[in-house]
């Protein structure tokens, strides 16, 4: 199910911006000795602090129901990321976009699961 994460963050990207706009986005997969840190990042106009920690709240949606969405993309990917024991978050002290970081554990090779 990790896969489902990038694709429940990336096409966030085309509703955030107005006029229906894609912004300039990129990945980078940063292997660490016990996790990967997998970073999204855009060229959008950003999340608004005050949502940094609100958009990952199930049914929080800043275009409505009526426009097909339910709030639920980022909430579900959260959730996913905690079942593999990883972290998401919106990175504070990016200025001009939006850049969201994704933790996971690293599988030791050789050990039981």
């Amino acid at each position: 199910s990790i896969p489902f994460v990038p694709f429940r963050l990336i096409p966030r990207w085309k509703y955030a911006l107005p006029f229906r706009l894609i912004p300039c986005w990129k990945r980078l997969t940063l292997p660490h000795p016990d996790h990967v840190e997998i970073i999204l990042e855009d060229t959008g106009p950003g999340i608004p602090a005050e949502w940094r920690y609100k958009v990952f709240e199930p049914f929080f949606t800043t275009k409505g129901a009526e426009r097909g969405h339910l709030g639920m993309g980022l909430s579900m990917a959260q959730d996913t990321v905690a079942r593999h024991g990883g972290l998401i978050d919106v990175d504070p002290d990016i200025r001009d976009g939006c850049r969201v970081r994704v933790q996971l554990p690293a599988r030791r090779t050789g050990s039981a699961t």
